[in-house]
């Protein structure tokens, strides 16, 4: 008796502090892509894309329900906008006009247009610019000149900070401050009934003034929560800086630069964790109908989840560069080192892999030279390396500095010091990772017990310990010990964060996956539902952490046989991952991949095929061949074949999946051994006995050593092979392989589980004919329930 694997698939940041970076135009059509790229310094000069003029801008906001109309500035009108600013060195006049920095201590922005600017202007309800152009004093008309620099900022900062921002940014950038044009709304724009202006105005606005100079300045601050990131007016700015191809600026004054740069240096993940939640559909702003109206140009023009990423592209592009002005003002080699350090960290967040590889052997080398190879910054720059060597899959350079690194950890610091326990965590997710789950528990295990005794239960890193502890249990089938860890995990978390945070709801997804495996599917959905509640809340329908729950979802209503949800869902992710990020995405091709597993799951094999087709050519392309969700749709492509008889076909797939699940995991992982498995059926469905009785025997070997002999994939094996020698009417080699497997049956199911009453059949029988029949029946209500694994 053969039982059928299951499809998997996934849906799984010399230069000056403000450097500009140079931000494409967006494409008009809601399909089509926009590639964000770092381009480094770009010399302070006003370019114009393509589509960077005012035709091009008013075709791009088509979609808007408001009209945008440039035309000619009348500077008598108090509603019309003047793109003309003030120099810097007239606004620091202005400061010491006004009392100086000891009477503006403090004062917001709002503050001083109330209790400085205002009075002013009042009398001609002029924007001051336009007050200076209009005036008697030809001395005064000659201040206003065509602004170079549109400041983006909110208008609760503290005016000083502001001024302080923008004088550092212009000292970076090498600028003369009398010739420095600032628009600054304060000046530029008039401040008296600002708020009987309909949207439209406001929009033309800024538009304009973008469009007009062409460079933008936003102020960043503070930078562990930057305000400019929740106002909804500040995210438009930025879309419209992206809209007129104008190039993009940050400055941030001179503490906030200070500390940004010290924390930046030390841990570059904490930036990356707030660039990474960034949602401008979340930004708000004072009036609600102005939220409603540019969320309204967004959503018709380029897409929230499209800006989202230009935010979050064109940030991390920033902290890119600041890393590498570190490393190129640094004040000797061990500071060198520490830059590069942190670069290569938050290359290795990004994905880019070989650039931080190259980062951490040149300070490796560095640092074994001027401080030891024990030397704690060392074993820093070791332990990071070998993480890298983990997320590509160099299983084997990896194992060797994470034990070198623990050994010199262990002697230096001692058990249980936190780097040692990180250190510790690090080798067990390899071990993980690699399929070594034996390997991996006792450290775990270790490494918990330390952390509680040392930072408590309801320490982060106790937490994320005690979840990877967990799901590793999962993973091995052990239920009953993994439940409290992620229940617990789960608790803490929302007592430490709260019920939305992003590791909470990561907690929750973990304990739904348990239930899930339990076939508890009532209690997985109520979980998976809650959690997307609070992500579409949150973060929005289409955002893409959203889809990545509602497709955990969609597996489970494929696991629960409600087929026409799952699929509802699963199209839902694709339709708005082919709009938002590509078709031929990595993002929209798991969601392809998971609705082909859904139309396996129903049988129907002749529309699994062209989706799965697709996804393998399209992940090839895009990820690679010996990426996991490669190698899963080629394990699925080669299930379609074998169902529909197609043996040659699928056992050529077959022979692929294993030699590169071998290649990237091992010869121990549950993925490998699965594959062979898979093969094994194909040979035997063949007639080539000899060769299915081969892969059954290499892979129980292991199975029994790796996962135990009451696995349940180590049980799917046995019977296998149990029924193989059946077939071939050797009982006296099957016998003993089905009582194994019926007393693990049972332990592991029960007596009255399908599975445990089908090899109870199958030892009663004699011939060939009960097996095939069998076989049939374990295919069909199998195929989401028992083979959870990808098999």
């Amino acid at each position: 008796m053969r039982v059928r694997f299951k499809p998997g698939g996934k849906d799984n940041f010399g230069n000056s502090m403000a450097s500009a970076i140079h931000l494409p135009a967006l494409p008009n059509g809601p399909n089509q892509i926009v590639a964000i790229k770092a381009t480094g310094t770009v010399s302070p000069q006003k370019s114009r894309s393509k589509n960077g003029s005012k035709e091009a801008l008013s075709k791009n906001l088509a979609g808007s329900k408001t009209a945008v109309k440039l035309g000619a500035i009348d500077y008598n009108d108090p509603n019309a906008l003047s793109t003309k600013g003030l120099p810097f060195s007239h606004i620091l006049d202005l400061v010491d006009s006004w009392g100086g920095r000891l009477k503006l201590n403090g004062k917001t922005t709002t503050e001083v247009s109330v209790e400085f600017l205002q009075p002013m202007t009042k009398d001609k309800g002029l924007s001051l610019c336009a007050q200076y152009i209009t005036s008697a004093d030809q001395k005064l008309q000659t201040i206003p000149k065509d602004a170079f620099w549109f400041v983006s900022h909110a208008w609760k900062f503290v005016f000083l900070d502001v001024i302080d921002a923008l004088s550092t940014f212009l000292i970076d950038q090498k600028a003369d401050f009398s010739t420095s044009v600032i628009w600054l709304d304060l000046f530029s724009n008039s401040q008296h009934n600002t708020g009987l202006k309909p949207f439209q105005w406001w929009e033309t606005t800024f538009l304009n003034a973008v469009e007009s100079i062409g460079n933008v300045v936003m102020v960043l601050q503070p930078w562990l929560n930057p305000i400019p990131l929740t106002r909804a007016w500040c995210i438009f700015e930025v879309y419209a800086c992206s809209t007129t191809g104008s190039k993009f600026h940050l400055a941030l004054s001179p503490n906030e630069r200070d500390t940004f740069m010290r924390e930046l240096k030390t841990n570059p993940r904490r930036f990356y964790d707030i660039l990474a939640r960034t949602s401008c559909d979340k930004s708000e702003a004072f009036k609600l109908s102005d939220k409603e109206a540019i969320f309204n140009i967004i959503r018709n023009t380029v897409g929230f989840n499209r800006l989202n990423r230009m935010v979050f592209d064109t940030f991390a592009a920033w902290i890119v560069e600041q890393l590498l002005i570190g490393t190129t003002k640094s004040i000797d080699e061990e500071d060198a080192c520490d830059w590069k350090w942190a670069l290569a960290g938050f290359y290795e967040l990004q994905g880019k892999y070989e650039a931080a590889e190259k980062l951490l052997l040149e300070c490796q080398s560095t640092q074994t030279r001027i401080l030891g190879r024990t030397h704690p910054s060392t074993m820093n720059t070791i332990n990071s390396l070998a993480v890298v060597y983990r997320l590509e899959g160099r299983a084997g350079e990896a194992e060797k500095l994470f034990l070198e690194c623990l050994e010199t950890r262990r002697k230096t610091l001692g058990d249980r010091h936190v780097e040692t326990l990180t250190t510790v965590n690090n080798l067990a997710l390899l071990y993980k990772s690699v399929g070594r789950f034996n390997d991996a528990e006792p450290l775990y295990v270790r490494c918990l017990e330390a952390q509680k005794a040392q930072m408590g239960d309801y320490h982060t890193d106790t937490l994320s310990t005690m979840s990877n502890l967990g799901v590793l249990y999962v993973t091995k089938y052990c239920y009953g010990e993994a439940e409290p860890l992620l229940f617990d995990c789960l608790a803490g978390r929302m007592k430490l964060l709260g019920s939305e945070h992003p590791d909470t709801l990561s907690a929750s997804n973990n304990l739904a996956l348990l239930y899930k495996a339990q076939e508890r599917l009532s209690e997985a959905e109520a979980l998976y539902l809650q959690c997307l509640s609070i992500q579409k809340k949150l973060l929005g329908p289409d955002h893409q952490d959203t889809l990545i729950s509602e497709s955990n979802l969609a597996g489970l209503y494929v696991s629960d046989a409600r087929f026409s949800e799952a699929d509802s869902l699963y199209q839902h992710c694709i339709r708005i991952r082919s709009a938002e990020l590509g078709e031929s995405s990595p993002e929209t091709l798991a969601s392809v991949g998971a609705f082909a597993t859904s139309l396996l799951a129903q049988e129907r094999f002749g529309e699994a095929e062209p989706l799965l087709s697709q996804c393998l050519k399209g992940l090839k392309k895009q990820v690679g061949e010996e990426h996991p969700d490669t190698i899963a749709t080629l394990t699925n492509l080669a299930n379609v074949y074998d169902s529909q008889g197609r043996y040659a076909e699928a056992e050529l797939l077959l022979l692929q999946a294993v030699d590169l699940n071998k290649k990237t995991l091992g010869n121990l992982h549950p993925t490998y051994l699965s594959s062979l498995n898979a093969l094994g059926g194909v040979c035997e469905s063949m007639d080539k006995l000899e060769v299915a009785e081969r892969h059954y025997a290499d892979c129980l070997a292991i199975q029994r050593t790796v996962l135990g002999g009451e696995h349940p994939d180590t049980i799917l094996t046995m019977y296998n092979l149990a029924s193989l020698f059946k077939a071939q009417g050797s009982m006296q080699k099957a016998q003993p392989l089905f009582d194994e497997c019926f007393r693990a049956c049972k332990k592991v199911l029960g007596k009255n589980h399908p599975h445990t009453l089908l090899v109870q059949k199958s030892m009663k029988g004699t011939d060939a004919t009960q097996k095939s029949e069998g076989a049939k029946r374990v295919k069909g209500k199998g195929q989401g329930k028992t083979n959870k694994k990808g098999k």
